[in-house]
């Protein structure tokens, strides 16, 4: 971990679990995580990207409750509250439908939920329907008491509609301010060239917003956009990091 604020100067770190591990495990090792990440300066964002370790649902109610949901959520941030260093509470990392009702409803009662245990503690991420891809109408959240501390948390790829300014403008509504936006994956294949083009150009985008919160896919490895490191687990990829340092610095 040392190596990431060493060389590539990260300072957060979103760090997905499943409900699944957080009901049958002892957590140890993502203590472990957490404190090895508190020792290096580095920040968390706890990300709940799937309920079942085996694959990723539509929604936070595939086969529990909302209630066993939100319960999760209470569980894991009281057993983690007293690390400083993790500050954010992503919710449910992708619906995939295109339902906006239901994901904004969604995200206040968890919020609500989490702010009566955890009054101004943590950091909000609110995922986007369609995969996280299309934020239109997430602008709605921005009557809540907590929007100082929520962000509105989008998932961009080049294969995520049609990857261009009038889409990105479309489902990146102008009305949230370039402060409450937060990329929480975007990534792409360093060797082939339209991927890049494709990272060229969005970040290109970010960068003519004022958007700079933003988390690459991924440490470990992707089939859609392979990793930080290389395939030997040891080398980075600086041709990528290379590109995301015109949005850090």
């Amino acid at each position: 971990m040392k190596k990431l604020v060493d060389d590539l100067d990260i300072n957060t770190i979103r760090l997905p679990f499943s409900y699944q591990y957080v009901t049958q495990h002892d957590l140890t090792k993502m203590e472990s995580f957490i404190r090895n990440a508190q020792q290096n300066g580095i920040f968390i964002i706890l990300d709940y990207h799937r309920t079942w370790a085996s694959h990723q649902g539509p929604t936070p109610e595939e086969g529990i409750s909302m209630d066993d949901f939100i319960n999760a959520w209470v569980f894991l941030l009281r057993r983690f509250e007293v690390f400083g260093n993790v500050i954010g509470v992503a919710i449910f990392n992708e619906i995939q439908s295109t339902d906006l009702p239901y994901t904004l409803q969604m995200h206040r009662r968890v919020i609500l939920a989490i702010e009566q245990h955890f009054p101004g503690r943590f950091l909000f991420f609110a995922g986007c329907p369609n995969w996280g891809g299309n934020c239109s109408g997430m602008q709605a959240l921005m009557d809540m008491r907590t929007w100082n501390r929520t962000y509105v948390e989008v998932h961009k790829y080049h294969f995520s509609g049609k990857s261009d300014q009038e889409d990105w403008d479309r489902s990146m509504p102008h009305e949230i301010p370039p402060e409450r936006w937060f990329v929480g994956e975007t990534g792409w294949k360093h060797d082939k060239p339209a991927q890049r083009q494709w990272a060229e150009g969005f970040i290109t985008y970010l960068n003519d917003r004022n958007i700079d919160n933003v988390c690459a896919w991924t440490i470990a490895h992707s089939g859609d956009t392979d990793g930080w490191f290389h395939d030997d687990c040891e080398t980075f990829d600086y041709d990528k990091a290379e590109l995301l340092m015109r949005l850090w610095n």
